[in-house]
């Protein structure tokens, strides 16, 4: 592998339209310390997620990595990676669902 070639894996900009239904929901729970978690919805015809949280907050109409920064920040991170957070209702991880 050369120097400009990367093993890094990119997400297509498509990725929850081509592996997400249409109003699934996937969820976050974040078990160590307070007991937080957030629930997103997406809507496939807008390409965008509803965000409910465990502390009552909302937000609609946003990207999967506006939903996980604001959990960060509820927990006291200043960043992560969310689609590595972020499972199914089943447990599943959607962090590489292209390769499942």
């Amino acid at each position: 592998m050369s120097a400009i070639q990367s093993t890094r894996y990119t997400r297509p900009r498509n990725y929850a339209r081509t592996y997400l239904t249409d109003r699934q929901v996937i969820e976050w729970k974040q078990t160590k310390g307070e007991k937080k978690w957030v629930k997103a919805i997406y809507n496939r015809e807008k390409d965008t997620f509803t965000g409910i949280y465990s502390s009552g907050y909302m937000v609609e109409d946003v990207s999967i990595y506006t939903i996980g920064m604001i959990m960060a920040q509820e927990i006291g991170w200043k960043s992560c990676n969310v689609w590595r957070h972020f499972k199914t209702l089943t447990g599943e991880s959607i962090l590489r669902l292209d390769i499942s």
